[in-house]
C-alpha cells in the first residue's frame, strides 16, 4: 500500500495565544477593549457607574469580529469581500450596464 504525504492545510492562521486565538483575533478583541475603556473613561464623569454597562456593545463588537465566522471565513474578511462585491458594477443582458436591474412594465406570457 502506498503512503502519500499530504501538505498541511494553510487556510487557517497560526494560533499564538494558548492555541485558541491568532494575532488578528487578538487585535480585534484588543480594539473592542480599548473602545470600551475609552467609553468608560469619558462617560464615567457624566453618568457614574452606568457607563460600564453602556460600553458592553464595544466588547461584543470586538469579540464578534474576532470569533465569528461566516461561510468558513473570518467575519472581517467576509465583510470585505461582501463590500467589494456590492460596489461592483453589474452587467445585465438586454439592459446595458447599471447599478440596479431594470424591469419593463410588460408581463411575461407563457403560452
Amino acid at each position: 500500500m502506498a503512503v502519500y504525504n499530504m501538505p498541511p492545510d494553510t487556510r487557517e492562521r497560526e494560533k499564538i495565544v494558548g492555541g485558541v486565538l491568532d494575532l488578528f483575533q487578538l487585535l480585534w478583541i484588543a480594539i473592542g477593549a480599548i473602545l470600551y475603556a475609552i467609553h468608560a473613561i469619558i462617560m464615567f464623569r457624566l453618568v457614574s457607574y452606568i457607563c460600564f454597562f453602556a460600553g458592553v456593545p464595544f466588547l461584543v463588537f470586538g469579540f464578534m469580529f474576532a470569533l465569528r465566522k461566516k461561510d468558513d471565513m473570518p467575519y472581517p474578511t467576509y465583510l470585505k469581500y461582501k463590500l467589494i462585491y456590492n460596489r461592483k458594477t453589474r452587467y445585465y443582458v438586454n439592459a446595458g450596464y447599471h447599478n440596479e436591474l431594470e424591469f419593463s412594465g410588460e408581463e411575461i406570457k407563457n403560452d
